[in-house]
């Protein structure tokens, strides 16, 4: 019978056997493998098998992002043709032999950096998809994708996050990880801002290094965009600048104030991109192109904490204009209380943000 697993992962902390059985005891697992390293490591990393993908997703869908033993757990779809239970449990056995090791087995180590060198590949494979509709499924991505680039075999997994508490409702984006990285590279380069149940889907590499995913280099700020100046034609005008890896405007229907972010992979592209577009003129607006810094941004920034979700953003936004010109609103759900979220609001000038 085909098994499916799940990856959970997890930094610092200890969590046992015990506490994951007991954690995803709700979805029937077969099993639990804790992944044994030999020299310390604040990475840690557990297979969970299931007996049907339902069962695997459901898990995925539901505890993604839960705080097990006051740790975060981060949990994806594994594939299980990479690595077979047995030669796992085999090559990840924390008891070391006192025999000799024979021509036909594979020392631990070795085994371990070719399970690294897979999860290598498969980060290489794996992009983010972003601005989705609230109506978008798992079925409609796995269709987009198939469909756009023409091949039945070029998916590997699809991953919609959603919201941890029911009705599990979508957060608008998700994890698409491809059989090849020519795959996703075929994605990024021809599938970027199609549409997606009627929103431009927004697709970048992602990196699951967080430092990597948070570094600034490369970042751009521009403002003063044209009113309804769209992603695509933000990434079409600044392409010629050099490698995008990924563009982002943010939009506040109460402001006539249009924002968008650039990253491009190295700092000289992103150099060479604000000598070039810095002051020009869009449709008749002058955009001004300048280094994203996020320590100004946070300056502008409040954060609004245990607000109730029955109050809305524009309600948010009515209140908080008292103060200044709200330029954006984000929001996140609280991880105590489901009837909770954490607003995030950003103004234009940093002294609207002080007298807050």
């Amino acid at each position: 019978m085909a098994q499916w697993e799940v990856l959970v992962s997890w930094k610092g902390g200890k969590l046992t056997k015990g506490q994951l059985i007991k954690h995803f005891e709700k979805f029937d697992p077969i099993d639990v493998i804790i992944e044994q390293t030999e020299q310390p490591s604040n990475q840690n990393n557990a297979l969970i098998r299931f007996h049907t993908q339902k069962q695997a997703e459901l898990a995925r869908d539901e505890t993604n992002g839960n705080i097990l033993n006051g740790v975060e757990i981060e949990v994806v779809i594994k594939v299980k043709d990479k690595i077979e239970p047995e030669t796992l449990k085999r090559n990840l056995s924390p008891q070391k032999s006192n025999q000799s090791t024979e021509s036909s087995s594979q020392p631990p180590i070795e085994q371990d950096q070719n399970i690294k060198n897979s999860q290598q590949d498969q980060f290489q494979a794996t992009i983010y998809i972003g601005n989705l509709s609230p109506d978008a499924v798992e079925q409609d991505l796995s269709d987009f994708f198939i469909q756009g680039l023409k091949d039945p075999n070029c998916l590997k997994s699809v991953k919609l996050c959603r919201n941890r508490f029911p009705p599990y409702k979508s957060l608008k984006y998700g994890y698409i990880n491809f059989t090849d990285q020519e795959f996703a590279q075929k994605a990024l380069k021809e599938l970027n801002y199609k549409h997606i149940k009627g929103n431009p889907c927004r697709l970048m590499e992602y990196r699951k290094d967080s430092n990597q995913r948070n570094k600034t280099e490369g970042n751009l700020f521009v403002s003063n965009l044209p009113i309804n100046f769209q992603p695509k034609e933000l990434s079409d005008l600044f392409s010629g600048a050099g490698n995008i890896l990924s563009v982002r405007i943010s939009n506040n229907p109460y402001n006539d104030k249009l924002n968008g972010y650039v990253q491009f992979k190295t700092q000289q592209e992103a150099d060479n991109a604000i000598e070039k577009f810095n002051n020009i003129y869009i449709h008749g607006k002058k955009i001004v192109v300048e280094r994203f810094n996020p320590n100004k941004n946070e300056q502008r920034t409040v954060v609004i904490s245990n607000l109730s979700i029955n109050i809305s953003d524009d309600k948010v936004i009515e209140l908080m204009s008292q103060f200044g010109t709200v330029q954006s609103i984000n929001s996140t759900q609280s991880k105590n209380n489901s009837q909770e979220r954490v607003v995030f609001v950003q103004f234009d000038a940093e002294q609207s943000a002080q007298l807050y």
